[in-house]
């Protein structure tokens, strides 16, 4: 599943160069990325099926912000500090720790889910 993003898509969204990709097969299988050096940037988790409703469980509260264009439905949540994508019955969560601000943070996100959504 680390193949929904490619290492340039990654290292463009994340303004970090060689980013690498580690897998942990799950279920849910989870792919973490880090920089060269080894620090962590961040993780996508996917559910391949029942997304639809882990997705309307979490998607509350007054300070999401929904996108479309991305899957069939996208949201970022600024509490659980995550994008959600829905695509069909698969759901893609995405968390970016290496972001300075919660603007940066989702601007981040929103690119990696735009790329991988077209692959989910």
């Amino acid at each position: 599943m680390c193949e929904l993003v490619t290492s340039a898509e990654l290292s463009q969204a994340l303004a970090s160069d060689g980013v690498k990709t580690t897998l942990v097969t799950g279920p849910p299988d989870t792919c973490g990325f880090a920089s060269a050096d080894g620090t962590p940037l961040g993780a996508m988790v996917l559910l391949t099926s029942g997304g639809g409703v882990v997705y309307a469980s979490i998607h509350q509260g007054s300070s999401i912000t929904d996108f479309s264009g991305i899957g069939d439905k996208a949201f970022y949540s600024p509490e659980m500090q995550t994008l959600s994508v829905l695509k069909g019955d698969a759901m893609l969560t995405i968390s970016v720790v290496s972001a300075s601000t919660d603007e940066q943070r989702r601007d981040m996100e929103k690119a990696i889910a735009t790329a991988a959504a077209s692959r989910m």
